[in-house]
């Protein structure tokens, strides 16, 4: 059904017909009619939502996770090249070992502090939320255009719906102070 009332200007300045009136409460019941339905999508969506953000926040663990073992191996690698260069008096080939590994040293310590961050985030998520590791996260979280359409399907009817409500609203006190 076509919105009766589209502007808030106009459902002051047009009376509504018994037929427009008669309308918009049938569309409306047709709404409360759908409204399980639409809970339950609503329901998945969050779930969805709250999926996303887990694996969002898993990934980041683990990425960093990943970044913490290459960079500690290529530190191992930058110890071992300057023992093994200062064991033959190589001291450019030293040197250039041992910038390699502060440098390191210090995206290590840096990416520590991400892995904490990392971990908070998955922890308050898991805390806060009532899906665990164990989920099939990838399955609840629904592929980008599933997620998408759910959502603007959600997002329609909640714009139908107050639209619907709003007109019955209105006519309702127009059909008031027309008494």
């Amino acid at each position: 059904m076509e919105n009766v009332i589209t502007d808030a200007r106009s459902r002051s300045e047009v009376p509504y017909t018994e037929e427009q009136v008669d309308q918009a409460f049938a569309h409306l019941e047709e709404l409360f009619e759908r409204l399980p339905v639409i809970r339950e999508k609503d329901a998945r969506l969050a779930r969805a939502r709250e999926a996303r953000e887990l694996l969002q926040a898993k990934e980041a663990r683990d990425r960093t996770a990943a970044e913490i073992v290459e960079y500690e191996a290529i530190r191992t690698k930058a110890l071992e090249a300057a023992k093994l260069a200062s064991d033959k008096g190589d001291k450019e080939a030293e040197g250039r070992n041992l910038a390699v590994l502060r440098m390191y040293a210090d995206l290590h310590i840096s990416r520590l502090a991400s892995a904490q961050r990392a971990e908070n985030a998955l922890f308050v998520a898991l805390k806060e939320g009532s899906l665990t590791l164990g989920d099939p996260l990838g399955e609840l979280a629904l592929d980008d255009d599933e997620y998408a359409a759910l959502e603007a399907e959600l997002l329609t009817y909640q714009a139908d719906y107050t639209a619907t409500y709003e007109s019955c609203l209105c006519s309702e006190n127009l059909h008031k102070s027309g008494d």
